[in-house]
């Protein structure tokens, strides 16, 4: 979590955008929608490193 904040604060990396609202009519809840856009394209394979060093 804390690399996504990171990559967060830099937006240069990523960015966190809001796209919309809806209303879930099975629960009757509001569900606001974001998108996570990762910049970087060797995030996936850094994170796929870290994720397997770490079992």
């Amino acid at each position: 979590m804390l690399r996504l904040e990171e990559a967060l604060a830099d937006r240069a990396t990523a960015e966190l955008s809001y796209t919309g609202v809806s209303i879930n009519l099975l629960a009757m809840r509001p569900e606001i929608y974001l998108l996570l856009l990762i910049n970087d394209p060797s995030w996936p394979r850094e994170e796929q490193r870290i994720a397997a060093t770490a079992g």
